[in-house]
């Protein structure tokens, strides 16, 4: 995972929530009556995570879904709270319906927009994701399934590129020109797949290497 810095609201989901008889409206009828707006809020979370799942940080085009960090069901006045709202993948038997499918009603306290929780994270080469934090460990294996078999592949292979991307880099301020552009966003580029494990690697060079 990555940390998702939340920007401002859609002006069109803004002007909706002014009016607060809409707040009562469900989520399923807000969708049903009001897919202009439902979609703008879906090209504002996908630019503002980079294309990128917010859990398991695959890529996202069409094929995405707009998950409430804190279940609607439960929290019923954040659901049209923008700072509630990510961006996931759908369902997926190839990656063992993992993140929101997997999260469903449950609640988690490992919250992508705090720095603190991602500085938990950390990868093996062979592809697991775990964190330092024993909750925030449940809730990856046990809540969002994020060491399933397909995700574990995928980031072992991302892990391979990510070495490759980064051998023989001398200096720091080499590594920090290749980071750079690796997580430029200009004119709403995507990030890579798997971007997060970049971040950590380079973090880890950082720490080791250039001893900082």
């Amino acid at each position: 995972m990555i940390l998702i810095q939340k920007t401002s609201a859609p002006e069109s989901l803004r002007r909706y929530c002014s009016n607060r008889s809409n707040l009562q409206k469900s989520w399923e009828d807000f969708g049903r009556e009001n897919s202009k707006i439902k979609d703008d809020i879906r090209q504002s979370l996908l630019k503002e995570q980079g294309y990128i799942c917010a859990y398991c940080m695959r890529s996202l085009e069409t094929d995405c879904k707009i998950e409430h960090y804190r279940p609607k069901s439960k929290y019923p006045k954040d659901t049209y709270n923008y700072i509630n709202l990510f961006v996931v993948d759908k369902e997926s038997k190839k990656y063992n319906n993992c993140c929101e499918v997997a999260k469903g009603n449950k609640e988690i306290t490992f919250n992508p927009t705090e720095q603190s929780c991602i500085d938990t994270l950390y990868y093996y080469d062979n592809g697991e994701i775990h964190s330092c934090n024993p909750l925030y460990e449940k809730e990856i294996n046990n809540i969002l399934n994020l060491n399933s078999l397909s995700l574990k592949n995928l980031r072992e292979n991302t892990f391979k590129q990510c070495m490759l991307y980064f051998d023989n880099t001398t200096t720091e301020n080499e590594l920090n020109e290749k980071m750079e552009n690796l997580l430029k966003k200009e004119n709403g580029e995507p990030y890579l797949s798997m971007i997060g494990i970049y971040i950590w690697y380079s973090n880890k060079i950082l720490r080791k290497k250039f001893k900082i």
